[in-house]
């Protein structure tokens, strides 16, 4: 709901950004006022070379193309859909560690999630000031920051080892001998460790593939999608087997 609630807003105040449709529009402007001006952009000699069907099976198979073809996008994609995996994977460990092992009811249960929120909330001045770092950095023609591995993916470098060290704390300290809070704060540095990853290699791919990001990034979510559906229906039978302390373990191994 809050998603279809922003397309209206976004649609009519979010200024275009795509370098071929701004040089199409800036052509189309020129044509407009001076109608002897031969401009022409070069989006509209690839529509006049391919049909729409075409266009469309170019469009639609490129990142099924890009996962298979390009190591960058599909090593991303492997990392990116682990986290997220394991992200739902750990919701739904949560009332076998809350309500089964400490008791607690599953409206109190619930609360428990909060501490994830709260990590996600406080990776957000964590990218802040990776930005202003960034722009300083731009300003003085720093000679890595015009490497994408160097302007990303330091912040996934910061969130993986927060989202492991997470887990394992998860799994240690959930025990019937240590209060439920104690665990429930693992939450804190798992919200944070996601959020740097999650969005330090979407960034990271949208920075490398320039006007292919689009494909790059519907391959991310295509591949996360599909791997957070699969996975989690392996919780419930790998905490019964492995047990809290197991499963953890071999998800922050993962």
């Amino acid at each position: 709901m809050y998603a279809g609630a922003s397309l209206l807003p976004l649609f009519l105040f979010l200024p275009e950004t795509y370098g071929p449709i701004l040089l199409l529009q800036r052509a189309r402007h020129l044509r407009s006022t001076n109608p002897n001006a031969r401009v022409i952009a070069p989006r509209e000699l690839e529509d006049n070379q391919h049909s729409l069907s075409e266009l469309t099976s170019i469009v639609l198979t490129r990142p099924i193309r890009m996962i298979l073809m390009e190591p960058i996008v599909s090593t991303s994609c492997a990392y990116i859909s682990l986290c997220y995996a394991i992200f739902y994977m750990t919701f739904e460990a949560y009332p076998f560690i809350f309500i089964d092992l400490y008791g607690l009811s599953p409206g109190e249960c619930g609360l428990t999630y909060l501490a994830i929120g709260v990590g996600c909330l406080i990776a957000l001045p964590i990218f802040m000031t990776w930005d202003s770092i960034l722009t300083r950095a731009r300003q003085r023609n720093a000679a890595w920051t015009r490497q994408e591995e160097y302007r990303r993916l330091p912040l996934a470098c910061l969130g993986g080892p927060m989202f492991v060290v997470s887990l394992f704390w998860l799994g240690f300290t959930a025990r019937a001998e240590i209060p439920f809070w104690v665990p429930m704060l693992s939450g804190i540095p798992f919200g944070m460790g996601f959020m740097c990853v999650f969005q330090a290699l979407l960034n990271y791919l949208t920075d490398a593939y320039e006007i292919f990001a689009a494909s790059a990034n519907a391959a991310a979510s295509c591949s996360r999608s599909l791997l957070a559906t699969l996975l989690p229906l392996a919780t419930a039978p790998m905490f019964h087997r492995l047990g809290i302390w197991g499963a953890c373990s071999l998800l922050g191994g993962m």
